[in-house]
């Protein structure tokens, strides 16, 4: 839903809704009119995440705002390598209803962003106007948005554009079908509910056991697949290991989901889980995950629930076909360049930037850390 304040109706299409207390925060955006130093400009910050997205007045523009919005939302989120599908299905959500709203929220935070991105705008320094290409124009306004998001932390309770990204991923599903009810499906749609269980509570850990226990029966069933078909003893070892990690593991934490509650979730877990830091691991796990995806067609879900599987693993296989292009040597040089220069850093900036990275990943550098030094020492005593 758009909310539009009633200074801009007449900018928008008439509206389709009444604002209610039922909306669903992650498809509301609300929109107010500013400037961009002396340029007449739109933000649309969202209602759960405080995303700013901003576009021009429109007395810049020869289509409807909201359209535009959608453009540069898109283009905004094209960096998390969404499958097409889901992008679409959340954007038509946000342009279903548009709503008038009074110019001033009771949604105290959000106001203060709104005031926040403001300030920011008029001390904006760019020329995001002086541009010809109606593209470039639009890449211009993606960059500020995210300029803006950047900008905002320090009101804001966490990163927006993270939060909205997650958001969309989670709450967005595009489940399988239950067209063909085989064994596992109907187990799988007894657990569905516990996906929006709060992470990280016990109700969690429970709902999170409950799943591994019908997850297992089905790697069991898998590798009797991976034997009927002839697989080679080590593959369906390696296979066994990427599937296990996907369904135990990277579906599991921290919402506790399932293989059938996001079919494009695969893609996903190929371009960032354990196995994407190596060519041949992730091309590893990219072979693992269509042989899962040729079992699961005949024990979870229908051929058109195969192709929106499908499409995320190809969408994944291209992402990592981009990132692992040209790598050579060459690449270890830079990073060898890359870590001195951080390591002429004094402690004191170093420790403050360790100290801005997550939790999580502060403790993934340590053991990086650790392991290496450790290496080091066996290397040293074997000479």
């Amino acid at each position: 839903m758009i909310n539009v304040c009633q200074r801009l109706a007449r900018d928008f299409p008439a509206p389709t809704a009444e604002i209610s207390g039922t909306e669903r925060p992650i498809t509301t955006w609300y929109v107010k009119a500013g400037r961009l130093q002396a340029t007449p400009v739109l933000l649309f910050i969202n209602s759960r995440s405080l995303m700013p997205i901003v576009i021009p007045g429109p007395s810049f523009l020869t289509v409807e705002p909201n359209l535009v919005f959608t453009e540069v939302l898109s283009l905004t989120l094209a960096g998390f390598q969404f499958p097409a599908t889901k992008v679409k299905r959340y954007l038509n959500q946000v342009n279903a209803n548009i709503a008038l709203v009074p110019d001033v929220t009771t949604n105290f935070t959000l106001e203060r962003v709104a005031r926040e991105c403001f300030r920011r705008l008029a001390d904006f320094s760019g020329a995001l106007m002086d541009e010809d290409n109606q593209q470039r124009l639009l890449e211009n306004f993606t960059q500020v948005s995210v300029y803006l998001a950047k900008g905002i932390a320090e009101v804001v309770p966490q990163p927006p554009l993270m939060v909205l990204a997650d958001a969309i991923m989670v709450e967005f599903r595009l489940p399988a079908s239950m067209e063909r009810p085989t064994a596992f499906r109907q187990r799988y749609a007894e657990l569905e509910d516990l996906a929006d269980i709060e992470p990280r509570t016990p109700a969690c850990k429970a709902a999170q056991q409950r799943i591994a226990v019908v997850n297992n029966d089905l790697l069991a069933a898998f590798a009797d697949f991976m034997k009927e078909e002839g697989v080679a003893e080590d593959q369906q070892e390696t296979n066994t290991t990427v599937v296990s990690s996907y369904l135990n593991q990277y579906l599991l934490i921290p919402h506790p989901l399932t293989p059938v509650s996001d079919l494009t979730m695969a893609g996903d877990f190929l371009m960032n889980g354990p196995f994407a830091t190596e060519k041949a691991r992730a091309e590893g796990a990219v072979a693992a995950m269509r042989e899962f995806g040729a079992f699961a067609r005949q024990e979870l879900w229908v051929a058109s629930d195969q192709t929106l599987f499908d499409e995320g693993i190809a969408n994944a296989e291209q992402v990592l076909a981009k990132r692992f292009k040209g790598t050579t040597g060459a690449n270890q040089k830079q990073l060898d360049h890359l870590l001195t220069s951080i390591m002429q850093l004094t402690p004191e900036a170093l420790g403050v930037a360790i100290q801005h990275l997550a939790p999580d990943l502060r403790q993934k550098l340590a053991q990086v850390v650790k392991d290496a030094l450790a290496a080091t020492d066996d290397d040293q005593d074997d000479q």
